[in-house]
């Protein structure tokens, strides 16, 4: 589920067939469908540009399907990232919008939006990947692997900041003003400074389950979700933190 432009007027779905669909959040009504599977895409993430004119769409199991910028104006493709000779495992979209991180389970791959041009490509420092994201100016792309964490300068291509935290990494949030995150495992999660690698505090709470989360815009509230055993919907929880680090 993304919002899709500033008054939070419509809201996009992704389903599980691989069907975009746009709907007014007021009425409830589809203002757009596209199949992308009739497309050629078997894609299971997307991430709204803030502009609310497009949504990219990505992650599949099939080797080069590209991840695509499409135009829910009309539904047309606008652009598509092509991670080379692999499938795409995880995307991200800077919070601008201006630049667009792809990855492999090895290989990370970062994009400029607007002219859909690869900027650079780079192995996995730790030779894995569990996940990527991109800081808002698109300089600094972070990773995670089992208990690593790394930041690698765009740029460059050089690895700027390389950390290992207590517990195998499930979740991960940048918080804002992107000097520190947090790292959730399937049974704890802690705010680590990026600079220092330190352990700024622990977050009591949560379960030995899988953490889904999300961080509200100005960084005061963390909620975590999951089941224990994981995907147990008799045992279900929601953490939420306030403004504790």
């Amino acid at each position: 589920l993304q919002v899709l432009s500033g008054e939070g007027d419509r809201v996009a779905t992704l389903g599980a067939d691989s069907s975009l669909v746009v709907w007014s959040a007021a009425s409830g009504e589809v203002l757009r469908r596209l199949d992308l599977r009739a497309a050629g895409h078997e894609h299971r993430t997307m991430r709204a540009l803030p502009c609310g004119g497009g949504i990219i769409t990505g992650v599949s199991d099939v080797p080069e399907d590209p991840a695509v910028m499409w135009n829910i104006t009309d539904g047309s493709a606008l652009c598509a990232f092509r991670q080379p000779g692999s499938a795409i495992a995880f995307l991200e979209l800077s919070p601008c919008g201006a630049k667009l991180v792809t990855s492999s389970f090895s290989d990370i791959s970062v994009w400029d939006v607007a002219s859909g041009q690869l900027q650079r490509e780079f192995p996995s420092p730790t030779g894995g990947l569990f996940g990527v994201t991109i800081t808002t100016a698109g300089a600094r792309v972070i990773g995670w692997f089992m208990e690593d964490v790394f930041v690698v300068d765009v740029g460059s291509g050089e690895v700027a900041t390389q950390l290992v935290v207590d517990a195998f990494v499930r979740d991960f949030v940048l918080l804002p003003g992107e000097r520190r995150f947090v790292a959730f495992s399937g049974a704890s999660a802690a705010v680590w400074d990026i600079a220092s690698g330190k352990r700024a505090c622990a977050l009591a709470g949560g379960s030995n389950g899988l953490y889904h989360v999300a961080v509200s815009d100005g960084g005061s509230v963390i909620a975590a979700c999951g089941s224990s055993p994981p995907m147990h919907a008799a045992d279900q929880w929601l953490d939420v933190w306030t403004s504790v680090w």
